[in-house]
């Protein structure tokens, strides 16, 4: 639930920023679809945008970036350690 919490934070945030990725506490990482000051655990999900995760990240079954195309450069960060399986 902590991800959650942390991704309806960083919604908030860029709400108030206007979405601008230049402008409000966030800067860039509006350009993420998910951005999480925690960790981050999920099994069978694709997000298909970029990814940003500040602690440690354990996925199975994951997928992330499909919807980018190929040369769009980094679509996933994790600050932490990452763990994954399928």
């Amino acid at each position: 639930m902590r991800h959650v919490r942390n991704l309806l934070l960083a919604a908030g945030l860029v709400a108030m920023s206007g979405g601008d990725s230049r402008a409000g506490l966030l800067g860039t990482s509006t350009n993420y679809n998910v951005f999480t000051f925690g960790n981050y655990t999920q099994q069978n999900v694709d997000v298909t945008g970029r990814l940003a995760v500040k602690g440690n990240m354990t996925v199975s079954g994951f997928g992330v970036g499909s919807a980018l195309s190929n040369n769009a450069g980094n679509v996933l960060m994790v600050g932490g350690n990452l763990s994954y399986s399928n």
